[in-house]
Formats: C-alpha cells, structure tokens, sequence
C-alpha cells in the first residue's frame, strides 16, 4: 500500500509542478502586454495634465482677447456719461 501512495503521490506533486509551469508560462506571455499598459496609462496620466494646462492657458487667452473690448466698451460708456452731464448741465443752464 506504501508504494501505491508514493505513486500518486509522485504523480500528484509532478501534476502540480506541471500546472506551476504552465502557469509561470502564461504569465510570462501576458507580462509584456501589463508592462505595454502600464506605460499607456502613465502617458495617459501625462496627457490629461497636459490637456488640463492647455485648456486652462485657452481659457485665460480668451479672456485676454476679451479684455481690450471690455475696456473698449468702458470707454465708450465714460465718454457717452461725459455727453450726457454736458448735456445735463447745458439743459439746467437753459432753464
């Protein structure tokens, strides 16, 4: 009976070392295609801080070509109040 359990015993163990091997393979098939991954998602990381900052520099431009229109436009309102105190002060002088 002893050596019928160390026969299956055997067996079993050489079993068990195949699928370790078999095993190992496997992950040495898939290990390049993780580290492939791995480096997309770090550049994808990289990119969207990228995105971030352009967007950002877009939006203060933007506000940048907006700003001379708005000063533009104050200007004009200063001067058209200006008239319209003239013309104010000239009407209350006519009265």
């Amino acid at each position: 009976m002893e050596a019928a359990e160390k026969i299956m015993s055997i067996a079993s163990n050489e079993r068990i070392q195949g699928l370790i091997i078999e095993a190992e393979n496997e992950l040495a098939k898939i290990q390049p295609e993780i580290a492939y991954l791995e480096e997309c998602q770090k550049k994808l990381v990289e990119l969207n801080e990228q995105k971030f900052k352009l967007n950002s520099l877009i939006a203060s431009l933007k506000v940048w070509l907006k700003i001379p229109t708005l000063i533009k436009e104050s200007v004009i309102k200063m001067k058209l109040v200006k008239i319209i105190l003239k013309l104010l002060k000239s009407k209350l002088l006519l009265t």
